[in-house]
């Protein structure tokens, strides 16, 4: 293989690793923001109900919990599809560090 072949080579999967990386990363920050959003109106709801269980009642309560419970319902297929999204964007960089990995030694060799 040419020098000039392996230095291209070489180039193309830094740069498809750098992408695989930024796109790790987005995946992962939007699948912590999600999960985040989902336990926040989960432990809101759980506060209200629990303080219903043992008698305390506020006007409201009725229509935040539903609320709430719909907020959770609705998001739960969001976090399901950003954890899918998480991990195949894990599964690509893996994959695009073990192409570099191999592209430098090639380069070195």
């Amino acid at each position: 293989m040419s020098i000039q072949h392996t230095a291209a080579d070489l180039a193309r999967s830094q740069a498809e690793h750098a992408d695989a990386v930024s796109a790790a990363e987005k995946c992962s920050d939007t699948y912590a923001a999600l999960q985040a959003r989902q336990t926040e109106k989960q432990q809101a709801l759980n506060i209200i109900q629990q303080r219903r269980i043992d008698g305390g009642e506020c006007d409201g309560d009725a229509a935040t919990v539903a609320l709430l419970a719909l907020d959770c319902e609705g998001l739960r297929p969001l976090v399901e599809t950003a954890r899918t999204q998480h991990q195949a964007a894990c599964e690509a960089l893996q994959a695009a560090q073990i192409t570099l990995q191999q592209c430098q030694a090639r380069h070195e060799a």
